[in-house]
C-alpha cells in the first residue's frame, strides 16, 4: 500500500516543477538534446549508408551509441540538478561536471538493467514458448497476443518505476550503485503511484508521438528495422535521450522531496530485510567498489 495518500496532486507538482525549470531554460535543454543526439544518429547514417563491418567498427559504434545511451542522462541530470539549486548551468560546464559520474552511473545501471531484462526477457521467452501451441483461431489468437502483450507493458512499466529514482540516489545523493539501486526500489514501492504519475508525465509528450509514428512505419511502409538490430538500438537511444529534457527535472523534483523525507529512514541493505546471497553480492560489489575508490587520482576523480 502507497504511503502517499496525495500522489495525485504531489505528482502533478512534481511535474510542473520539473517543466517550469525547463521552460525557463529552454534553450539549454534544447541544446543538449540536439548535440547529444548527434552520436547515435552518427552512427544510424554510417549503418544505413556505408554498411560499416568488423571490429574497429562495432568499438565506435558501441562508443557512439554509449555517448548518446549512457553520458547524455549524466549531463542533463547535472544541469536539473544545478537549476533546482539555484546555480547557474552551461553546457560545457554540465558535460565537465558529468565526468567522473560515468563509472557510477554505468554501475547503477548494471544492477537496474538485471532488474528489468531478466523477468522481461523471461516472459518474452515464455511467449515465445506457448505462441506455437496456442489454438489456431483467429480471433482467439488475436485476443491471447494482446493480453501478452499487456503483460509485456505492464511489466515493463512497473520494473522501470521501481529503479528509476536509482541514477538519481547514485549520482545526488552519492550512494553506490547498489546501495542506490536498494533504495530505489523501496521508496519507489512506498510513493508508486506518484513515481509512475511523474515518470508517465515525463515520457508522454515524446513517448506517444514516437509509438503513433512507429505503428504507421510498421504497418504502411513496412520500415521498422529488426529491434536487435544496430540501427534500431541508435535509434532507440536517439528517442530515449528526447524524452530526457522533459523526463529528468520532472524526476529530479521528485527524487528531492522523497529524498527528504526518506533518508532519515534509509536502510540500505545491512538490516537482513533481503535474503542473504543478496545481501553477500551487495556486500561483494561494496567491497570491490571500496578497492577502486582507493587508488591515488584515479580513485578520487572518478566515482564508484
Amino acid at each position: 500500500m502507497s504511503a502517499d495518500p496525495i500522489w495525485l496532486s504531489a505528482g502533478f507538482k512534481n511535474w510542473r516543477r520539473g517543466l517550469g525549470i525547463v521552460s525557463s531554460r529552454r534553450w539549454l535543454y534544447v541544446s543538449l538534446a540536439l548535440v547529444y543526439s548527434l552520436p547515435a544518429l552518427i552512427a544510424v547514417v554510417l549503418l544505413e549508408a556505408a554498411a560499416p563491418s568488423g571490429l574497429l567498427w562495432d568499438i565506435a559504434n558501441g562508443v557512439l551509441i554509449g555517448i548518446t545511451l549512457s553520458f547524455a542522462p549524466i549531463v542533463v541530470m547535472d544541469a536539473a540538478h544545478g537549476h533546482f539549486e539555484g546555480e547557474g548551468r552551461t553546457f560545457e560546464g554540465a558535460t565537465k561536471r558529468a565526468v567522473p559520474w560515468l563509472p557510477r552511473y554505468l554501475w547503477t545501471n548494471v544492477h537496474t538493467s538485471l532488474i528489468f531484462w531478466l523477468p522481461l526477457l523471461g516472459l518474452i521467452n515464455l511467449g515465445r514458448w506457448l505462441l506455437p501451441i496456442i489454438p489456431t483461431a483467429e480471433a482467439l489468437r488475436i485476443g491471447i497476443l494482446f493480453i501478452w502483450g499487456a503483460m509485456l507493458l505492464a511489466l515493463a512499466l512497473y520494473l522501470h518505476t521501481r529503479t528509476v529514482l536509482a541514477p538519481y540516489l547514485a549520482i545526488h545523493a552519492d550512494l553506490s550503485g547498489t546501495i542506490a539501486t536498494y533504495e530505489s526500489w523501496r521508496i519507489s514501492g512506498l510513493y508508486f503511484r506518484r513515481t509512475f504519475l511523474v515518470f508517465v508525465l515525463g515520457t508522454a509528450p515524446v513517448a506517444l508521438p514516437v509509438i503513433a509514428l512507429s505503428y504507421w512505419l510498421a504497418h504502411v511502409t513496412s520500415f521498422l528495422p529488426s529491434m536487435m538490430s544496430s540501427t534500431a538500438l541508435s535509434a532507440i537511444a536517439v528517442i530515449a535521450h528526447w524524452t530526457r529534457p522533459l523526463l529528468i527535472p520532472a524526476v529530479h523534483a521528485l527524487y528531492v522531496e522523497l529524498w527528504q523525507l526518506e533518508k532519515p529512514k534509509a536502510s540500505y541493505f545491512m538490516t537482513g530485510a533481503l535474503p542473504w546471497f543478496v545481501e553477500l553480492v551487495f556486500q561483494v560489489s561494496e567491497l570491490l567498489f571500496a578497492q577502486l575508490r582507493r587508488i591515488p587520482r584515479f580513485g578520487e576523480y572518478w566515482r564508484f
